[in-house]
């Protein structure tokens, strides 16, 4: 049996077709949009993006600061030195990407 360490995960990016098939895999998750989230209400243990132009509008130093419960975060691509914010450094937040994913 696997263990589960995030209950709660935030997609951005992600079109309803896809959100759909990962609630269905994984029903003992909840995915939740950056389209139509509250994050102020909604706390989320970790954030997926599956494109770069959906990451860059939510993952901010701001966001870094204002959402503590995050513990994990996956950047669609490579080159994340730009999102390596000095609030970053010395949080909980493990930080991967998609290098080599393309080719």
């Amino acid at each position: 049996m696997s263990t589960i360490y995030f209950k709660k995960i935030l997609l951005a990016g992600f079109n309803e077709e896809q959100e759909s098939q990962l609630k269905d895999l994984f029903p003992e998750i909840k995915f939740l949009s950056t389209d139509n989230i509250d994050l102020d209400k909604e706390k989320a243990d970790a954030l997926i993006a599956s494109t770069r132009l959906a990451f860059d509008k939510i993952f901010t130093a701001e966001f870094v600061e204002t959402n503590k419960s995050i513990r994990w975060v996956h950047a669609p691509g490579a080159g994340i030195e730009s999102y390596l914010f000095p609030n970053l450094e010395g949080s909980d937040i493990v930080m991967t990407n998609g290098k080599i994913i393309q080719g």
